[in-house]
């Protein structure tokens, strides 16, 4: 289950909370990311936002995932790439391998990997 929250500032009181069961477990990003964008994209109103909260439960260790039988093949080589990526990341830290807009010179995400959770050591 993927859950998304949206708090609006604080002149314009509400946001909102949703959930969707996700079809098949998954432990790729990009599907968690989706999901979220298509919530947010279904139920935000257009006001300016001041939290943002994403939750993710029911779990599964990656190792006992299965594709389905009609599964696209596509899928078990990104699975196959995200576990590659998350090996060298545990063994050379979380900046060995970044995005390529992490290059551009306004990007803080080479900033931030070598803090913790983004902040001062």
């Amino acid at each position: 289950i993927v859950s998304l929250g949206v708090g609006y500032s604080q002149n314009t009181p509400g946001g909102f909370y949703r959930s969707r069961t996700m079809p098949e477990p998954t432990c790729l990003a990009r599907i968690l990311f989706e999901t979220c964008r298509e919530l947010f994209r279904l139920f935000y109103s257009g006001e300016a936002v001041r939290r943002l909260q994403v939750s993710v439960t029911n779990l599964q260790p990656w190792d006992i995932l299965q594709p389905g039988l009609f599964a696209d093949p596509r899928l078990q080589k990104e699975l196959d790439l995200a576990l590659v990526l998350d090996r060298i990341k545990d063994k050379y830290g979380a900046a060995a391998v970044i995005r390529a807009i992490s290059l551009h010179p306004e990007a803080i995400s080479r900033i931030r990997a070598g803090k913790i959770g983004g902040h001062k050591i």
